[in-house]
């Protein structure tokens, strides 16, 4: 029983270690972004089975977000979306690109918004910079 126990520990410690961290691409997934323009950027988030290409989607999105905050600007507007799923084995990813903009157009979205709606996602992760371009941004809203 003691061993049935240690097994099933074991088991549950792999599998976190598993899961895909929101962080630059490694061995087990990540985000991996591809400069189109100093305005445009391809945001590919890699991920394995313990993630759904959906939380991949948005952990895209989020960085894509991300990048807007850091070159300054507001808002971002998606252009391409690409969601690839396989059902077993092989690559898994979502691609966002996007075109980072200082005023709302149609259709595009505040990155300010997109970064608080994926915050649990992410664990909270966000660099002093963009912490404080957030809080540049919406300085009636801060953020923690």
């Amino acid at each position: 029983m003691r061993r049935v126990r240690m097994l099933g520990a074991v088991a549950v410690l792999v599998a976190v270690g598993c899961a895909t961290a929101y962080a630059p691409k490694n061995a087990t997934g990540g985000y991996v972004e591809d400069w189109r323009s100093p305005s445009e950027v391809e945001v590919a988030f890699h991920h394995n089975g313990y993630m759904t290409v959906e939380k991949a989607h948005d952990l895209a999105l989020r960085r894509a977000a991300e990048l807007t905050l850091e070159g300054g600007h507001r808002y971002l507007r998606v252009w391409g979306e690409r969601l690839h799923r396989q059902k077993f084995s092989g690559p898994q990813y979502a691609v966002i690109q996007a075109q980072f903009l200082d005023e709302p157009e149609d259709g595009s979205l505040d990155a300010v918004n997109v970064v608080r709606e994926t915050d649990a996602l992410a664990g909270g992760r966000l660099s002093a910079r963009e912490r404080e371009q957030m809080r540049t941004l919406s300085a009636t809203d801060p953020i923690p």
